[in-house]
């Protein structure tokens, strides 16, 4: 087979074809994507690499078939790690995305944050003078556990405090709701009033309810009676 005639359809094929002047070298094609391949008198080719040893497999060329222009493009070097990448990036955008949508939702349900154990004041609410302290909460044998701590800035002594709270889960939904005495005096017995400019430790709060990673808590004074 004529060389001459057997190349013509590759150049035809082609960007542009650098041929060896010699018909005893090896010719060859420029493929659209910059690449080279090395015909051979043989009818066959191989690519035109620096990794390509002299005794590597040839391919067979065929009319129509295998010609530089129809030659399938092997990826170029790190497309697959670029593609991996952006694959990577685009499903740690996803997480972020969710996490930020979870964060927002949770952002809008009423009341103090609270995460049992962590170590941290749940949250602080005066009415009339009496500050209340809500300390760190904890998970014990099924029940959410959250001791207070009371104040009285107030010019009398008081007798009773009683708040009622609504508990929410992470969703929002209220899953506890209970009124709780977190002090109370005996009238007529001065050695139990809840003097002014003091501090005491109030009931601890005890609410039965699922364990969980995060609450959230709704504390409202309803009654703050003064003697």
């Amino acid at each position: 087979m004529n060389t001459k005639a057997f190349i013509k359809p590759f150049i035809l094929g082609c960007l542009t074809v650098g041929c060896a002047a010699a018909y005893a070298e090896p010719m060859r094609a420029t493929l659209p994507d910059g690449r080279q391949v090395i015909l051979f008198d043989d009818n066959t080719w191989q690519y035109d690499t620096p990794s390509v040893s002299p005794g590597a497999t040839r391919a067979p060329v065929r009319q129509g078939q295998n010609s530089p222009a129809s030659l399938p493009i092997p990826p170029k070097p790190g497309a697959g790690a670029a593609a991996v990448a952006v694959g990577t990036s685009a499903s740690a955008s996803g997480h972020a995305d969710q996490a930020s949508t979870s964060q927002q939702a949770m952002a809008t349900i009423p009341g103090d944050m609270i995460i049992p154990g962590n170590g941290k004041v749940v949250g602080v609410h005066e009415r009339s003078g009496i500050e209340l302290t809500l300390q760190a909460a904890s998970y014990q044998n099924g029940e959410l556990v959250i001791p207070t701590r009371l104040k009285n800035d107030a010019t009398d002594a008081v007798v009773l405090v009683e708040l009622e709270l609504r508990l929410r889960s992470r969703s929002g939904d209220v899953i506890a709701r209970e009124k709780h005495k977190v002090w109370t005096s005996v009238k007529r017995m001065p050695e139990t009033y809840f003097r002014p400019g003091t501090e005491r430790t109030g009931r601890e709060i005890r609410l039965k309810v699922p364990q969980a990673e995060q609450y959230f808590l709704e504390t409202e004074f309803l009654t703050v009676e003064q003697w």
